[in-house]
């Protein structure tokens, strides 16, 4: 049998299966990857933590060279069968089994610049967010204990392959300024220091974002130094996504270190 056809076992199916359920991917340390586009993106930039590849025949015969180096690791499955371990409905290709990342001693600190995530509940808007960070160059998220978790499928389809190269840190709001080494907590709230004109937000301090409903809990916002809020300009809006809002954030910072 050609090796890149080996079928998929009822074993690999059932761990597939179980790593919906955010225990066992803390317990095995893997999360699930779905869809051609995000698998490919992870086999390219951190190919040694991939650990099963499950695709289709077709997929399968159209990534001939992709998959070279995949070969032991490759699965075939039914268009059916992946229907029905997929977490997502917009699967029909591949999904692939990844190791949770190891941030060693040699990865990026946080500088002068932090982001500290306060109760995201929206697995969307933290898949985006670790997204944009990762690409404004911000190496790491810190987050407190009520944020999604950020290997939930929902969250790892978001962020692409972002969830493989940012490090992100579960850190009690009163820990922050002893972690990140800033010590100026800048609070992102509807009322507070409009982000225009620039009146130096940016350096060093860590950007506190809070829960798409609530804003920031009082527990962050007693430890905030100030509060900063990104101006509007419309008729009836009462708010900005909380992923758009830290993407503007973000762009402001690297435009004033330019």
């Amino acid at each position: 049998m050609d090796r890149r056809h080996i079928q998929v076992s009822k074993a690999e199916i059932n761990l597939i299966k179980s790593l919906r359920h955010k225990k066992t991917r803390q317990e095995q340390r893997l999360f699930v990857a779905e869809g051609s586009r995000l698998v490919l993106d992870i086999m390219k930039s951190k190919p040694s933590e991939v650990r099963l590849v499950v695709g289709t025949e077709e997929w399968i015969t159209g990534q001939v060279a992709n998959l070279s180096h995949f070969l032991d690791l490759t699965r075939q499955i039914s268009s059916s069968q992946l229907q029905a371990v997929s977490s997502l409905k917009s699967t029909e290709e591949v999904l692939a089994l990844v190791q949770f990342p190891y941030f060693g001693p040699g990865h990026p600190r946080i500088t002068n610049f932090g982001l500290y995530l306060d109760g995201l509940s929206d697995p969307g808007n933290l898949g985006t967010l670790i997204r944009t960070a990762d690409w404004f160059g911000i190496p790491e998220i810190m987050v407190s204990d009520h944020v999604v978790d950020w290997y939930n499928s929902k969250v790892v389809q978001a962020s692409m392959s972002s969830i493989s190269r940012l490090k992100i840190s579960c850190v009690p709001p009163e820990e922050i300024r002893t972690y990140s080494g800033i010590s100026r907590l800048v609070g992102a709230d509807l009322v507070g220091k409009p982000l225009w004109p620039k009146s130096g937000i940016w350096e060093p301090a860590v950007l506190c974002l809070g829960n798409e409903a609530r804003g920031l809990s009082d527990r962050v916002k007693m430890i905030c130094d100030e509060f900063w809020t990104i101006p509007s300009y419309s008729l009836g809006a009462e708010s900005l996504n909380v992923a758009v809002a830290a993407s503007i954030f973000m762009a402001g910072w690297r435009s004033s270190i330019l």
